[in-house]
């Protein structure tokens, strides 16, 4: 019987399969016998550029139990170990412990950007939108005007299965039905596209503040603009909500996680914003 691994991928994957097979497609997994120690090295360091430590795990989980099912079939040729399958799962990158986001005065900037090229004015709406409603960049892709109820917008987020509802700036609204429209041609960019069109978006947004974020263990120094990704704009949702002093059960909501815990990991540059009354406690 003829196993094709992309096929194996879509029956087994289940909703990680888009994302297994959008990074296997970068690093150029096509066959079983691709599946070396360098290439899923390749695959594990590109996930890790985008996605956070968690989902990065969950690809790689899948190729792996995708491996161990079909190792011994017919036709399947793996030149990969379990055991180093094991290794390369164990080097996932924790998450990172600094992230940045945008406050909104730095949203008002990326907002006022005029870009040349459609596939940099896709990646800046679906920025705005996800800053500004917490969605993952599938449920933004996901979603249309038949979404919105008045001021609000409801969905259903693809990855937890958990519904949603987050009050809508009427800007967003546009920016929904813009993509809307767009909905193939913004399928299409690759996460990779995606992030370095961003970039230059906060880079010409002027975001030149210096940061310091910690990636994979790792502490680096740079201007803010080079720091910023997609998922940069569900970080700032999320932060920017707790700043306005809603409560994480509330942004979790929003958000569409199963808990608080996921939320917490999205609330950057918390530092507290106490009352007199709170700050003499500190002092007397």
């Amino acid at each position: 019987m003829n196993y094709d691994l992309f096929d194996c991928v879509r029956r087994h994957a289940g909703t990680k399969a888009a994302g297994v097979l959008r990074y296997m497609d970068e690093v150029h997994i096509s066959d079983w016998s691709d599946l070396t120690r360098a290439r899923l090295n390749d695959f594990r360091e590109a996930a890790e550029r985008d996605v956070c430590a968690s989902t990065a795990r969950g690809y790689l989980t899948q190729i792996r139990a995708i491996i161990t099912r079909y190792r011994d079939e017919d036709g399947v040729n793996v030149p990969i170990s379990q055991e180093a399958m094991k290794e390369l799962w164990k080097r996932v990158r924790p998450d990172d412990t600094v992230k940045i986001a945008l406050t909104r005065k730095e949203l008002d900037a990326v907002e006022e950007v005029r870009v040349r090229t459609t596939d940099t004015e896709i990646a800046r709406r679906i920025f705005i939108v996800g800053a500004y409603t917490g969605m993952r960049l599938s449920d933004i892709l996901g979603v249309s005007l038949g979404n919105i109820r008045g001021d609000s917008l409801t969905y259903v987020s693809r990855k937890t299965g958990t519904a949603a509802t987050v009050p809508l700036r009427p800007a967003v609204r546009e920016h929904i039905a813009w993509l809307q429209e767009r909905e193939e041609e913004a399928r299409g960019l690759s996460r990779t596209t995606l992030n370095r069109s961003i970039k230059a978006v906060a880079a010409r947004a002027g975001l030149n503040d210096l940061v310091t974020v910690t990636r994979g263990g790792v502490t680096k120094e740079g201007e803010k603009w080079q720091f910023v990704t997609m998922h940069t704009a569900r970080v700032t949702f999320c932060t920017n909500m707790a700043k306005l002093g809603v409560s994480v059960f509330d942004i979790a909501r929003m958000a569409g996680h199963h808990g608080i815990r996921q939320t917490l990991k999205y609330i950057v540059d918390s530092e507290p914003e106490l009352t007199a009354r709170q700050l003499a406690y500190f002092r007397d």
